[in-house]
């Protein structure tokens, strides 16, 4: 049962952090029955915890087998610290939480969404047509994370995204989720795939997949093809994922089908 919930009267009147101990927490007051709250995290982010194991060479490592691509990691490492001070004022007073993003920025959505699991906020993660970040045993520790097998074979394709969970959105004849295009790379998350190029996407050709296979190393299906010429450019088809809301858009496109699937 939640103690402290936003627009009540609660307040933070103190925040605690010692960088040597791994401690933080916050001191929260709720004005309208008076009740103080303290609560206490013990562990730092992912980012600062790999840091210190590349000085360590490894040693103790939460995944010793682990391996992300560098440059997607570098870049989330510097942007994380930033997105979690502006996000932890609001989970820690019980708002929740929805990670999300596209293309590169689905990547970062997986990694941000893991560091903010780990850390026990229970983020809703979903990634549209994200490049694969990760190794096998990442995607596999990530999944073990979030539960991804668990949540699968329990929701059997509903459309449904509960907080807790990583999903990926993918169009089946889109290159960038092939990207980087080597065998080492592969991907996590329950796996929603859209087998149509373009708008609007109804659900009979959208199909729930179940939990990645963390092991595969997934190829584009040329079934979906379907002889759409379109299908040739790849910024086309990968922005296909959502309506414009901008030139050259019209009024037709901001209405779906009744029957449109909507994420």
């Amino acid at each position: 049962m939640p103690v402290m919930a936003p627009g009540d009267g609660t307040g933070v009147s103190k925040a605690m952090r010692d960088v040597v101990n791994e401690y933080n927490g916050f001191v929260g007051l709720h004005a309208g029955n008076g009740t103080e709250v303290e609560t206490a995290r013990f562990g730092k982010l992912l980012a600062d915890k790999v840091s210190e194991k590349l000085e360590a060479l490894g040693q103790g490592d939460i995944c010793a087998k682990c391996k992300v691509h560098m440059g997607v990691y570098l870049a989330h490492a510097h942007i994380f610290p930033k997105v979690f001070q502006g996000v932890k004022p609001f989970v820690e007073q019980g708002y929740k939480l929805t990670v999300t993003g596209h293309s590169l920025g689905g990547g970062f959505a997986q990694l941000a969404g893991a560091e903010f699991q780990y850390l026990g906020y229970m983020p809703r993660t979903v990634s549209y047509g994200q490049l694969r970040v990760g190794n096998p045993e990442t995607n596999e520790w990530t999944d073990m994370l979030f539960h991804t097998r668990q949540l699968a074979n329990k929701l059997k394709g509903q459309h449904v995204s509960p907080y807790g969970s990583f999903t990926r959105v993918y169009q089946t004849t889109d290159l960038v989720p092939l990207l980087p295009p080597f065998k080492k790379y592969t991907h996590a998350g329950m796996a929603i795939a859209i087998e149509q190029i373009t708008l609007p996407q109804d659900k009979g050709v959208v199909e729930f997949r179940g939990a990645s296979n963390n092991w595969k190393n997934e190829g584009i299906e040329l079934d979906d093809y379907r002889g759409d010429w379109r299908a040739l450019f790849v910024l086309y088809q990968h922005l296909n994922y959502f309506t414009r809301l901008s030139w050259p858009c019209n009024d037709a496109e901001l209405f779906a089908p009744e029957d449109a699937w909507v994420w």
